[in-house]
């Protein structure tokens, strides 16, 4: 395992550790891109944006979550 990008709202990024942090442990590389309150519209910009920096390759891990109600 190489690297690791987290997408997601609360689920994934908060006060105390998420699945995403954890996660991350198992990877040499680990970014989480969630943020509390995000919705679809931030999680797709934030996948493209963090691709654009990063260039993902077929090694990255990408996961994204997301709140259903």
């Amino acid at each position: 395992m190489n690297r690791l990008f987290t997408f997601g709202c609360s689920f994934t990024q908060y006060i105390w550790p998420t699945w995403a942090d954890i996660l991350g442990r198992q990877f040499e590389y680990f970014e989480n891109w969630g943020l509390a309150g995000a919705g679809n519209l931030y999680i797709f910009n934030s996948i493209i944006e963090a691709n654009q920096r990063h260039k993902f390759t077929s090694d990255d891990t990408i996961v994204r979550s997301e709140e259903r109600r």
